[in-house]
């Protein structure tokens, strides 16, 4: 009994850590897909999400809450396997489009929104 109080406590701890992180991905990254190619010397090259590297980090987050069964809704690990697969499958070879921001973004609020339930 006490071992599942535990898992329950630390299972709402890393929803509630995550949920942090996942508010900054969403909220904190620029949207705006700049007319030339990043580099690591532009103003806030750390935080536009047509960068790979944001795409990576919403995937390793949701990846992580899955894993450790804070999310269990069905429908959400469903949709995180479609990202998942866009993510391999179309980003590899190609410019981050406005229609993957969205879907970067639609995903992101339905995570946050799971995870502000929990």
């Amino acid at each position: 009994m006490v071992e599942n109080i535990e898992i329950s406590i630390n299972k709402k701890e890393l929803a509630k850590e995550k949920l942090l992180r996942l508010r900054e991905l969403r909220f904190d990254y620029i949207s705006e897909i700049p007319q030339e190619r990043l580099t690591t010397k532009d103003k806030d090259y750390q935080i536009y999400k047509c960068r790979n590297h944001w795409f990576i980090g919403i995937r390793n987050e949701v990846w992580n809450l899955i894993d450790k069964s804070v999310i269990t809704d069905q429908k959400i690990i469903e949709d995180f396997e479609k990202f998942h697969e866009i993510l391999k499958t179309n980003k590899s070879n190609r410019y981050t489009t406005e229609e993957d921001i969205k879907r970067g973004d639609q995903f992101l609020d339905q995570v946050i929104s799971y995870l502000e339930q929990y």
